[in-house]
C-alpha cells in the first residue's frame, strides 16, 4: 500500500514528547503508530479501544452509601477494606 497521503495535526508539545518516548521504547515512530491505529480502525470498523467514563459499579455505590451512613450515625459498625479489595470494587465491572 503506497503511503502518499499527509496528515498535518496539532497536538500539545508535552504530550507529543512524551508519546515519542514512549514508542521510542516500543521501537516505533509516531508515523508508523498512527498507521497502525488507521489500520485498527478499518479493520474494527470503529475506534479500537472503549471511549467512555468509568461509573461505578453497583457494590461500589453500596460502600460509598454506606460510607455516607457512617458518618451520619458516629462510624457504628465499620467494615475496612484492603486496598485490594477496594480497588477490586471500583474497577469491576457489573
Amino acid at each position: 500500500m503506497e503511503k502518499s497521503a499527509f496528515i498535518n495535526v496539532r497536538v500539545d508539545a508535552t504530550v507529543k514528547k512524551e508519546v515519542e518516548s514512549i514508542l521510542e521504547f516500543l521501537g516505533l515512530n509516531i508515523s508508523t503508530a498512527i498507521n497502525m491505529y488507521f489500520m485498527q480502525i478499518l479493520m474494527h470498523q470503529s475506534i479500537p479501544f472503549e471511549i467512555g467514563l468509568k461509573r461505578p459499579n453497583k457494590e461500589l455505590l453500596a460502600a460509598i452509601k454506606e460510607g455516607e451512613e457512617m458518618e451520619k450515625n458516629g462510624y457504628k459498625d465499620v467494615k475496612l477494606y484492603s486496598q485490594e479489595e477496594f480497588e477490586k470494587l471500583l474497577f469491576e465491572d457489573d
